[in-house]
């Protein structure tokens, strides 16, 4: 999308040094957004600032385990744009796959606290902050997986932790829609990608990407892009009326 539709707004987008993070990140500060985009690591830090240093915005080094740091982050971000992100986007998250009855708790516990734990914190600290002065146009975005949804041998605890955000985007949407109109007027919605060619599917056999092309009726593997453009018409005004949704991208992988 080439027109600055998102001029003057600020966003935050977590895990955004590659994959669908990144390309969302391009996205919005394309639709000239001030892009803030955080990664774990000081090199994914470093990656991010060079790809928004032609549009401005900034790079944060945010761990999703590092709760306390959250606030820390929000006022960075804050005081960088000279005003608080109106749009959150969750795409921060981790894998740890392994078989059900081989997988160990550490893995389990791992990938909740990581995907749920770390957005359900930042996202009441990042509501907490607008106080009275919550913008009409308040995005918190949320990428799932259709994983949370259909499931998947050998990601019982990456499903677990997708099929949580899928009902955290539902049930804040509720909560917040009728929590004092005053302080919150946005929306909150989850968008849950297919078989996205990123690194986490770079290592699928051949065959099995094969597989995959063949029952997606759009007989090919997504993008990123193709997730990170659902993103941005939903940062959008024209989306005002689309709450507590999540959006398979799939390309028709169940039909």
């Amino acid at each position: 999308m080439s027109e600055r539709v998102l001029s003057g707004r600020v966003v935050l987008v977590t895990g955004a040094s590659r994959g669908i993070g990144r390309a969302t990140a391009l996205e919005l500060a394309g639709m000239g957004a001030n892009v803030f985009g955080t990664s774990r690591t000081e090199d994914g830090v470093k990656d991010i600032a060079e790809m928004l240093a032609p549009f401005g915005g900034g790079a944060i080094q945010l761990d999703l385990l590092d709760r306390e740091s959250f606030q820390d982050r929000l006022d960075t971000v804050a005081q960088g744009a000279g005003a608080a992100a109106s749009i959150l986007v969750h795409n921060g998250g981790i894998t740890l796959d392994a078989p059900f009855l081989a997988m160990h708790p550490g893995r389990f516990d791992g990938v909740m606290d990581t995907n749920v734990r770390g957005p359900f914190e930042l996202t009441r600290r990042w509501v907490s902050g607008f106080g009275k002065a919550c913008p009409a146009d308040a995005r918190a975005i949320f990428i799932s997986s259709i994983v949370g949804i259909d499931g998947n041998p050998g990601q019982a605890n990456y499903g677990a932790s997708k099929a949580a955000l899928n009902s955290l985007v539902r049930t804040l949407a509720s909560e917040l829609g009728g929590y004092k109109p005053e302080r919150w007027n946005g929306t909150v919605n989850g968008i849950a990608p297919g078989f996205i060619q990123t690194a986490m599917t770079d290592g699928l056999k051949d065959e099995i990407v094969q597989t995959v092309v063949e029952r997606t009726a759009s007989r090919r593997l997504g993008t990123p892009e193709d997730v990170a453009r659902v993103v941005g018409f939903l940062a959008l005004p024209a989306s005002d009326f689309i709450n507590g949704q999540v959006f398979r991208v799939d390309g028709g992988i169940r039909l």
